[in-house]
């Protein structure tokens, strides 16, 4: 731990100085090399050879998964070198890989301290920085994005057998997020993000009160989420004209009918959502028609997609931060997903059966009827009236109408 340490500090007092090219010296935080490195023919680099993967894309996975898998293998690289022939992965070098992997600190690639640093690098020298470190669950991720694009190059003749089968971790039991009780909602729906904060552009005096009213997507996902169960980023995607009227009841088309700015979990994701008549309510028929005045054709013209092309990654991290601002989330697991969770319950309370409830919050439904037919599940008058009995025993008319931004 304390070669690791000192290997850290010389690193960082190097990009102190603006040396950037820095490598560990010691052998033991040294990323694991071969004695004798090869070197892949043209066109027989990893990199090169996953592109020829994503192209075919063999089991038609959406855009985002497949980005998620690039990186991963990208990731996996920087362990056996850009040059390694793709003939070459063998167990050694996922054992290494993971070995790191398990060491790995959570959003290094977004952390300012890691910046120019390989997996090696970086495992290194979060040893001095103590950085939390990715779960099992996350791990496993990338392994399994590295063997479905090993299970393709033994299919494809690179390779004779899979060096990824049988390296996965035990796997935890994922943790659900908690669900608001009806006095957290108060508390949160009466807080300066909704009512009126000091200062929009600003994430740490969003939480305190000022004249300031937010009207963006921080303002408009959470209460959406909380009145449909829809997931963050169908919501982020909307577009003007994804907020309409069948019949005569409006509706949420979430659909990724662009492929280039949308995208959906699965395919049972693409549904019609009636608008709750709270929504109504407070404004967001009004706020559609400012941002059509405005020419906008997103609905949300600030919720935009990282460099990893995740929707919302901004609102993700903040939200968790303000209800501990406003004291909300000590000791709990709070985040977006509450809203998910709690509008799911609402359901429940209501006395709708899950095979019910999937379909609206685009879930799937695993019943043998659901494969048949091309007319998606209840009609729209029956959505509408489950969604609006999503109710958890607040009051939100003091959520005015939204002003024009």
């Amino acid at each position: 731990m304390l070669r690791a340490e000192i290997e850290a500090l010389e690193r960082s007092l190097e990009r102190d100085a603006g040396d950037f090219t820095g490598v560990p010296r010691d052998p033991i935080v040294r990323p694991p090399m071969r004695l004798v490195s090869p070197v892949a023919k043209a066109g027989e680099a990893i990199m090169e050879v996953f592109e020829q993967y994503a192209a075919e894309n063999p089991k038609g996975v959406k855009r985002d998964t497949l980005n998620q898998a690039r990186r991963d293998v990208e990731l996996f690289v920087q362990v056996v070198g850009t040059t390694h022939p793709t003939t070459s992965i063998c167990k050694e070098d996922v054992r290494n890989w993971k070995k790191l992997l398990i060491e790995y600190p959570v959003k290094a690639a977004e952390a300012k301290v890691f910046r120019s640093l390989t997996l090696g690098e970086i495992v290194a020298a979060n040893a001095a920085v103590g950085k939390p470190v990715i779960t099992s669950r996350t791990v496993n991720r990338h392994l399994a994005n590295l063997g479905a694009f090993c299970t393709w190059l033994v299919n494809n003749g690179y390779l004779d057998q899979n060096p990824v089968n049988g390296m996965r971790l035990h796997k935890e039991v994922k943790v659900k997020p908690d669900v608001f009780t009806s006095e957290q909602l108060t508390r949160l729906f009466s807080s300066p993000l909704f009512v009126g904060c000091q200062a929009e552009d600003r994430p740490s005096l969003i939480h305190l009160p000022g004249d300031i009213r937010i009207r963006d997507h921080r303002y408009w996902v959470p209460v959406i989420m909380l009145l449909t169960g829809a997931r963050p980023g169908e919501i982020g995607q909307l577009t003007v004209n994804d907020v309409r009227q069948n019949l005569d009841t409006w509706v949420f088309d979430i659909n990724d009918d662009d492929p280039t700015t949308k995208s959906l979990k699965r395919p049972s994701a693409r549904r019609l959502v009636p608008i709750h008549k709270n929504l109504i309510d407070i404004g967001l028929l009004t706020y559609r028609e400012h941002q059509i005045d405005k020419g906008e054709t997103q609905l949300f013209p600030k919720a935009v997609r990282n460099s990893r092309g995740q929707m919302l990654a901004d609102l993700s991290r903040f939200f968790p931060r303000y209800l501990s601002a406003l004291g909300i989330r000590e000791g709990q697991r709070y985040s977006l997903y509450s809203f998910r969770h709690g509008a799911i319950d609402a359901l429940r309370r209501a006395e709708y059966l899950d095979h019910e409830i999937a379909f609206l919050v685009g879930q799937g439904s695993k019943t043998v009827t659901a494969g048949y037919g091309a007319t998606q599940e209840g009609t729209i008058n029956r959505r509408a009236t489950m969604i609006n009995a999503i109710d958890y025993g607040i009051d939100l008319s003091h959520l005015k109408p939204a002003s024009p931004q």
